[in-house]
């Protein structure tokens, strides 16, 4: 199944070149990863809308049967992109934006907390096959609402997630 009937053209808050790489790098994961490639979200300053020239991008891809050689797997995707133009025409600004995937298995979804708080807050799914990943943002969504999850705000605009009375990691599968 081709990513193109799963990704939401445009919906990134950068409407400019970094949505472009996104979905271009999307299309090396779908190529590179067929049918295991289950869900893609990005999360970080490109999804926040306020990626600089140095920023790069982060992304989780959820596989099937495992994460372990994904790394390797990944790199000639990665160097293809750098030959596309939509990199290209970023890179000969002086804006390098390179991908940075984090692999997960689909079993691993829920052990990972910290970036699904980033990605619920203010990040965006991409591909998404199996729902698996809109599911444990919702047990996530319920975990904020009864846990008193929050995020903090500091001086000088950066933050930290109030994890509220009681948080232990193990329980981040609530159902």
């Amino acid at each position: 199944m081709a990513f193109g009937a799963q990704c939401y053209a445009g919906v990134m808050p950068v409407g400019n070149d970094y949505a472009a790489v996104v979905r271009a790098f999307v299309a090396l994961l779908d190529r590179t990863f067929g049918d295991r490639l289950l869900s893609v979200a990005v999360f970080g300053s490109v999804a926040r809308g306020d990626a600089r020239p140095g920023s790069d991008i982060d992304l989780v891809a959820v596989l099937r049967d495992g994460a372990g050689a994904a790394y390797r797997d990944v790199v000639p995707a990665v160097l293809a992109l750098r030959a596309m133009e939509p990199y290209a025409a970023m890179a000969r600004r002086g804006w390098y934006p390179g991908p940075y995937p984090i692999f997960w298995d689909e079993s691993e979804i829920d052990d990972h907390i910290g970036i699904l708080l980033e990605i619920h807050d203010a990040g965006e799914v991409i591909v998404d096959r199996t729902g698996a990943l809109h599911a444990a943002l919702a047990r996530l969504e319920r975990r904020i609402a009864t846990a008193g999850i929050r995020k903090v705000g500091l001086p000088g605009g950066g933050y930290f997630w109030d994890m509220g009375a009681g948080w232990r990691s193990h329980q981040a599968d609530v159902a």
